[in-house]
């Protein structure tokens, strides 16, 4: 078995305490249907900003709304 010389001086080791994990993210209280539902929100939210500010017509407006309803 290998014996290190007397001289050897192992590597100093780290004395600075390890950074705090993150805490963990909150889990969802509904699940993935509330995921979805706020995902569809936010859409829909960007659609109506869209429309207001004269980019998107009443037609494709509604279009775009279907769409993202899924109706």
């Amino acid at each position: 078995m290998y014996q290190p010389p007397p001289s050897y001086q192992p590597p100093p080791v780290n004395e600075q305490p390890a950074p705090p994990s993150p805490a963990p993210s909150p889990a969802p209280a509904a699940g993935p249907a509330a995921d979805d539902m706020t995902v569809k929100l936010a859409q829909l939210q960007r659609l109506g900003e869209l429309k207001a500010q004269g980019i998107l017509t009443d037609e494709e407006f509604q279009a775009e709304k279907s769409k993202i309803l899924g109706s």
